[in-house]
């Protein structure tokens, strides 16, 4: 992804910055000084945004600045957040009319599901980690698709 200056919109920055946070952050060889930068310009734009029909998103966002901070209680708050507005938008009964590239769909509360058990571990509450985990566990079961943290799982079991 190259460097841009310039956006059609404020969606279009915070898309950009939240993925440029996700290369330097997450990356095999990471850059903290480069995702910090990122986070702190992301935090900065939030803050000048009503959530409105973003919310889900937003919150994903407000997650991730604060994990690269190193606030990983408020990183849990905002996944939180974000689990519990997914939850409820999945259980509109317009949700089958709405398009899961623009909302999201189960696949994507399993994935959250799991990046809030890997805060909860990195804080040490190893039991509400699992229990995020055999809830993602559950869901990709009853939606039939893939669960692909299985040995995360294994893992955490074990360390109890």
């Amino acid at each position: 992804m190259r460097t841009r200056k310039h956006f059609t919109s404020i969606w279009d920055e915070l898309d950009y910055l939240y993925c440029k946070i996700l290369k330097w952050f997450y990356s095999s060889t990471p850059n903290y000084t480069k995702s910090k930068l990122f986070a702190d310009r992301l935090g900065k734009l939030l803050n000048k945004i009503k959530p409105g029909p973003m919310a889900i998103r937003i919150e994903e966002y407000r997650s991730l600045v604060y994990e690269v901070k190193g606030d990983l209680t408020g990183a849990i708050r905002h996944r939180r957040r974000e689990i519990k507005l997914l939850k409820r938008l999945l259980s509109l009964s317009e949700y089958p009319k709405l398009s899961s590239e623009l909302v999201g769909d189960y696949s994507d509360l399993v994935d959250r599901l799991i990046l809030l058990s890997i805060l909860y571990q990195n804080i040490g509450f190893s039991q509400k980690a699992i229990n995020c985990l055999k809830e993602a566990k559950e869901l990709s079961k009853r939606h039939r698709f893939h669960f692909p943290a299985g040995k995360l799982l294994d893992t955490y079991n074990q360390q109890k």
